[in-house]
């Protein structure tokens, strides 16, 4: 009898689902698509069935059929072993080493497609699905009328006198505004400078234009997770504080790392995803010892602002020399200072600033914000110690900025920048998660306050009741 196959979909779709039913891979579930993917146990994306090869066979998803080519391996379609090269169509089941196989006839839409990677982006991070999340919700205050009275007291918070009882903590989606008002700010500072450099071409413009840029976005997303920080509990001279000295020591932390670890000479431009993220980490770690501030919500605020003073030097750095290489190489060339010359090197400055400033988000500041919220997370109220590194809730999550800044400075062509982008929105993903997390702690702290409140009320009405008890005369 001929075996009965799913019809394949009238319409073309982008991927499918290969599902393990039986044996050693039971229940793995992979998403084909139309480039190919190679099965194996020590290649792609891996499995543990002992019977396969090495490099087993390869998958890729075109036409609405299922491609594959044997490799070192083979399979069996009703236990018969088929052609090198065929096709499996939908709701085929086929055999691969020990296990059992499907061609999942649910089609892998693209909502299916980032619903699955929500779900292991969740599973690796140890957050949840993100619940009542709406950015158009989050950020509809940003353009509401203020008070100049608000806005003045907005920041007097985080000292031992202006921290807000826990109960005041706002445990829904927070609602930031000022951040905004920063960016635009520091925004139209910068367009004067440059608004003047263009017209004068006056160099002693040109160090303002550099700081201002490379701080413009980096400074307002750190307001922005100081809105987060819904227990207030940070005071803002702190959160500057550790911008400005994160900044400084964290980069003399990477630059040791560089030196002594190697590590660049054989990985190349990727290893800084492992120096320099490591690097962040120790510098919150030295820097954000004080037990009093517990909350995961404070971490990711001291990770955000470490990763910012990292970024503002570096890019202030990087736009310095894409100033200066343009100069030296023409003086070196026995060329003099022209005016044409110092106007090209003020456009590539102003390029690197404006590219670098515009990325700053999706990088080093969301990066160290997650490293830094999942150590808080294993942290709480104790004293730091190297123990709470080897924990998996922390070091499964601290190897997503790790992987994300490899992904960020590796040579894989990125047109249009989509590919920072999209590294990007995974990372702020996973910040929103870790900043769900933190918003539920908070929320339980609360409950707890209560409780210990209605403990002690409960108490005291016991205490004077039975103090006030008339004794039976017998």
């Amino acid at each position: 009898m001929q075996p009965q196959f799913a019809a394949p979909a009238p319409t073309a779709i982008p991927a499918v689902q290969l599902r393990c039913l039986a044996c050693p891979d039971a229940d793995k579930v992979f998403i084909i698509s139309s480039a190919e993917v190679m099965l194996g146990r020590a290649s792609g994306i891996g499995q543990n069935d002992p019977a396969l090869a090495d490099q087993h066979l390869t998958l890729c998803w075109q036409n609405n059929a299922l491609y594959y080519r044997m490799l070192n391996g083979q399979i069996r379609i009703d236990g018969v072993i088929p052609q090198p090269t065929g096709v499996l169509q939908l709701g085929q089941t086929f055999q691969m080493g020990s296990s059992i196989w499907q061609v999942n006839s649910q089609t892998a839409t693209l909502g299916g497609l980032l619903d699955s990677l929500g779900k292991r982006l969740n599973s690796l991070a140890s957050t949840e699905k993100l619940e009542g999340f709406s950015l158009s919700g989050m950020f509809s205050e940003v353009f509401k009328k203020r008070q100049q009275e608000e806005t003045d007291e907005y920041f007097i918070c985080g000292t031992s006198k202006t921290t807000p009882a826990i109960e005041q903590a706002v445990t829904g989606w927070p609602k930031p505004w000022f951040f905004m008002r920063v960016l635009l700010f520091l925004f139209g500072v910068y367009f004067c400078l440059w608004l003047g450099w263009k017209e004068f071409a006056n160099l002693n413009l040109l160090p303002g234009m550099m700081m201002i840029g490379a701080m413009i976005v980096p400074l307002a997303t750190v307001i922005l997770f100081f809105e987060l920080n819904t227990p207030r509990n940070v005071s803002f001279f702190s959160a500057i504080g550790m911008l400005c000295a994160g900044g400084v020591v964290s980069l003399f932390v990477a630059l040791i790392g560089f030196q002594v670890s190697g590590l660049h000479t054989v990985l190349g431009p990727p290893a800084a995803g492992i120096i320099e993220e490591t690097g962040k980490l120790i510098t919150v770690i030295i820097l954000a010892r004080n037990v009093r501030q517990k909350y995961i919500l404070n971490g990711l605020l001291f990770g955000a602002a470490v990763g910012a003073g990292f970024a503002i030097f570096e890019s202030a750095g990087y736009a310095f020399n894409a100033f200066l290489g343009p100069i030296t190489h023409y003086l070196a060339r026995g060329t003099g200072m022209s005016g044409n010359l110092v106007e090209f090197a003020g456009g590539q400055l102003t390029s690197s600033i404006m590219l670098r400033g515009l990325l700053s988000p999706f990088g080093h500041v969301a990066w160290t914000a997650i490293a830094a919220g999942a150590l808080w997370r294993v942290k709480w109220d104790r004293p730091f110690n190297l123990g709470m590194l080897g924990n998996p809730m922390f070091f499964k999550a601290f190897l997503i900025p790790v992987g994300l800044h490899m992904i960020w400075n590796s040579p894989i062509p990125d047109f249009f920048f989509i590919l920072h982008i999209l590294n990007g929105v995974v990372a702020w993903y996973i910040v929103f998660g870790i900043v769900q997390q933190g918003l539920k702690q908070v929320k339980r702290e609360q409950l707890n306050q209560t409780k210990e409140e209605l403990a002690r009320t409960q108490s005291v009405v016991v205490a004077v009741t039975s103090s006030h008890a008339v004794p039976v005369l017998r």
